[in-house]
């Protein structure tokens, strides 16, 4: 597998398979599937070769990759998780409003 790590941070923000070309350049790194605009060669770093990819990793920062080792982000929270509880938040509002 490859992966796209944001250097100053390590995390692993993106995971492709060994056969898809990853082109790095100084404005935007370009995949087969999209563009990332957010990251480039000043700030991002391709990993080849990589075969341990955790199980659970869906990318949004739940892994850093640091020195070659998965390590979960302790301040990950699931999107959906999260979102549930801004919906519920939503909802307890709309309620007092009434």
């Amino acid at each position: 597998m490859k992966i796209i790590i944001e250097n100053t941070s390590k995390i692993a923000a993106y995971i492709f398979e060994d056969t898809d070309t990853i082109v790095i350049s100084n404005e935007t790194i370009s995949t087969p599937y999209f563009n990332i605009s957010g990251l480039n060669s000043s700030n991002a770093t391709l990993i080849e070769g990589v075969t341990d990819v955790p199980e659970g990793w869906n990318g949004g920062g739940h892994y850093f990759y640091k020195e070659g080792a998965w390590v979960l982000n302790p301040d990950w929270v699931d999107p959906v998780l999260k979102e549930i509880e801004e919906l519920e938040s939503r909802v307890a509002d709309l309620k007092a409003g009434l």
